[in-house]
C-alpha cells in the first residue's frame, strides 16, 4: 500500500479509540479542526503500532479540506 492510499485510509473516522489513546486523539482533532495553540507543538510519543502515523495522516486529511490552507 502506497503512502497516498495509506493517507486516505488513515482518517479520524477509521481510528480505533480506546482508553490508552483518547487524549492523543482529542489533541489531534483539536490541531486539525481549530486554530487553537493548546497543542502547538503537538508531540506524539508511544511504542510502535499505537497510531502515531494514523493520527498525523488524519490531521493532514482534515487540513487538506480547508480551502484557506495551502500545501506546496
Amino acid at each position: 500500500m502506497g503512502n497516498e492510499m495509506s493517507a486516505q485510509i488513515n482518517t479520524f473516522d477509521t481510528f480505533i479509540e480506546d482508553d490508552s489513546n483518547k487524549f492523543a486523539l482529542a489533541a489531534a482533532r483539536a490541531v486539525a479542526t481549530s486554530s487553537s495553540r493548546d497543542y502547538n507543538p503537538l508531540w506524539l510519543y508511544s511504542p510502535s503500532g499505537c497510531g502515531k502515523t494514523h493520527l498525523l495522516n488524519a490531521i493532514s486529511h482534515e487540513l487538506e479540506k480547508d480551502p484557506i490552507i495551502s500545501f506546496p
